[in-house]
């Protein structure tokens, strides 16, 4: 009685190589990327004021975060960080923004 071994081919069965995995996530990263940008407006003249705007809510925010919800090249409503004078935890800009409305 003799013992054989089957052969199998370790193509099948291989794992990927770190280089395969990276240049695959980066090939997706890249794809997502393109398809995002479309999906965005472009850059409008007056989106450096709303950054200022919401800059200036961040400076008076318990830490440094704020937040505005533009419509229409409007300011809608503004927020900044208020947990620790509200004693909320959930107290983020953009939750205070959205309940400024």
């Amino acid at each position: 009685m003799s013992l054989r071994h089957a052969h199998t081919s370790h193509a099948a069965t291989s794992h990927p190589t770190r280089q395969s995995v990276i240049t695959g996530f980066a090939a997706a990263v890249a794809t997502f990327a393109l398809s995002s940008a479309r999906a965005f407006a472009p850059i409008a003249p007056e989106d450096e004021s709303f950054m200022r705007i919401a800059l200036d809510e961040a400076r008076q925010a318990d830490f440094p975060f704020g937040a505005i919800i533009v419509q229409d090249r409007s300011v809608i409503a503004r927020g900044r960080n208020l947990g620790r004078t509200n004693g909320d935890p959930t107290a983020h800009g953009e939750m205070v923004a959205l309940s400024d409305r």
